[in-house]
């Protein structure tokens, strides 16, 4: 921040802190050394998805890093006028390894080459420069025309770097998708946690249906060097490998709750069914030995109705009765359970 004093139009220049994330007194007249995460992390405390109420400035932290913590991901444009050539491939080797001055001095003569499959061309000495750590763009010499210096560097503010968070959300979706396979997969014997385990596996499954959707796209734009910008980052985040193994990660873990359903439902039909036959044996055995007609007309009354009939009838009773407590004995006490609470959430 800058004031004019007296008049004289001298700037004088004192320490801004946002008051979001403490104010100037943090700062205190630089004695204290505040770096730019600890504003991010402050607007970041201070922010919340609706209909969540904003959260105090000490609150805990409430997001998962999907990247290196304390690292950003540049996107970085850079117009160079007189720049020797021998310097142009030096400059593009730190670029793309987002290297300070002081480093990458020493690079490998393979990786100076122009045939770089990391360096997209643009135009005559420019290029897009791609790696997992960030991007760039340089241009070095660019034709002084309105196109080059005011509508280019417009295009790579806006719509260049939207191709790069495209890219960048449908990596860390799926990095993301993929690794609550891997937390939720561990499977024991707890018919609790298997239930609860079926019903995260159901939910991952849905996030990458509506990922697929509505997220994962073989084309965005129309032009060509933004189609073949989006396509180098697929190519460099390897968001086609990722997509594969999440979908075949998620198919398996969705074949494995089918499964899991499959055995329940057949132990319950199993329950059932041994009983109802254990009932029909019994009641065709005393049959042979009642020598009491079995009426056509019934009248349902408890002392008019046939032993061997009864028989029966209580056989079933009593294979539904142990069938029900099978099934919930398996796992369907915890699938109501969920379900009450899924209803209660909405």
């Amino acid at each position: 921040m800058q004031d004019y004093i007296n008049g004289n139009k001298k700037p004088q220049f004192e320490p801004f802190f946002p008051e979001i994330a403490g104010g100037n007194s943090q700062y205190q007249a630089g004695k204290n050394k505040v770096h730019f995460g600890q504003v991010v992390t402050a607007l970041l405390k201070k922010s919340a998805l609706p209909p969540t109420e904003l959260p105090e400035l000490t609150s805990k932290q409430w997001w998962s890093e999907v990247f290196i913590p304390g690292q950003m991901l540049p996107f970085t444009a850079l117009f160079a006028d007189n720049l020797p050539l021998d310097e142009t491939q030096l400059l593009l080797y730190k670029l793309q390894n987002l290297f300070h001055e002081k480093q990458g001095n020493y690079p490998a003569p393979e990786d100076l080459e122009f045939n770089n499959p990391a360096w997209l061309p643009y135009a005559s000495r420019q290029w897009f420069i791609f790696s997992l750590e960030g991007g760039s763009f340089l241009a070095a010499d660019a034709p002084k025309t309105d196109f080059f210096r005011k509508t280019l560097p417009c295009h790579l503010r806006d719509r260049y770097f939207l191709l790069f968070l495209i890219a960048l959300h449908q990596r860390f979706t799926l990095m993301m998708l993929s690794s609550k396979v891997a937390l939720n997969w561990l499977a024991n014997g707890d018919m609790q946690d298997n239930s609860q385990r079926e019903q995260v596996f159901e939910e991952i499954r849905n996030q990458l249906l509506v990922f697929t959707a509505r997220g994962y796209f073989t084309q965005v734009m129309q032009r060509e060097h933004h189609h073949r910008c989006y396509r180098q980052w697929h190519q460099v985040f390897q968001i086609q490998e990722l997509y594969q193994e999440v979908n075949d990660e998620v198919r398996d873990m969705y074949e494995y709750t089918l499964m899991q359903q499959t055995r329940r439902l057949e132990t319950t039909i199993q329950v059932i069914g041994v009983a109802v036959g254990i009932g029909g044996i019994i009641a065709s055995s005393i049959a042979n030995y009642i020598q009491q007609p079995l009426s056509l007309n019934p009248t349902w009354k408890i002392d008019t109705i046939h032993p061997a009939v009864l028989i029966l009838l209580l056989s079933v009773a009593a294979g539904v009765a142990a069938g029900v407590l099978t099934w919930l004995g398996t796992g369907g006490w915890n699938w109501i359970l969920n379900r009450i609470k899924q209803r209660d959430k909405k």
